[in-house]
């Protein structure tokens, strides 16, 4: 078999792979609640965030803003996550290799409102991609879908695409994190 033919018997599966994120603001405890969830994995999964955002050449350090980490398994099954050996790392152990939904919070209290990272207001909030989701380790090639679930009368502006169903998409993780999330009680004007 010549590898045009290997490419085409395994295209499927890599088309259908991806990477989904929730995104849901939490304004009474001034932080926003992620979700990563991803199909099929290894024995183990690792999740990072990363030290930089797009267009802004300086080491951050967002990843001590994060709390409340929590792993499960397609059962909703506790799994267990490793002692930490680089702060920007979790690492979950994933023995059935079914799916892994990672949840945690970011606190957003960025001074900036949101230009370096997370900004969370009562009535609004500002995401800067890099200052809140992780990527798994291995996967920030595959195609990202974004889900926001946004309090009662808030509603959401952002450039990346989006799909009928109101979720957001991108080709990867990079493009992903490239569009800033503004949410919130936003007054519209056409002209």
């Amino acid at each position: 078999m010549n590898r045009l033919s290997l490419l085409l018997l395994f295209a499927p599966a890599f088309a259908s792979a991806q990477v989904h994120y929730t995104l849901e603001p939490e304004p009474a405890n001034k932080s926003v609640r992620i979700t990563v969830t991803t199909e099929k994995s290894g024995d183990q999964v690792g999740y990072f965030f990363p030290a930089w955002v797009p267009g802004f050449y300086v080491i951050l350090k967002s990843y001590q803003k994060v709390s409340d980490v929590k792993a499960v398994d397609a059962s909703g099954k506790a799994l267990k996550i490793l002692p930490q050996t680089n702060p920007r790392r979790w690492l979950v152990e994933n023995p059935t290799h079914g799916r892994v939904t990672l949840s945690y919070r970011v606190l957003g209290d960025d001074p900036g409102l949101g230009f370096f990272a997370v900004n969370v207001r009562p009535k609004t909030a500002f995401v800067l991609g890099a200052g809140a989701f992780m990527y798994v380790e291995g996967r920030k090639e595959e195609k990202t879908t974004l889900n926001v679930q946004n309090p009662a009368g808030w509603d959401i502006s952002t450039s990346m695409n989006a799909a009928p169903d109101g979720s957001f998409y991108a080709r990867d993780y990079d493009e992903f994190v490239d569009h800033p999330i503004d949410l919130g009680q936003m007054v519209k004007r056409q002209f």
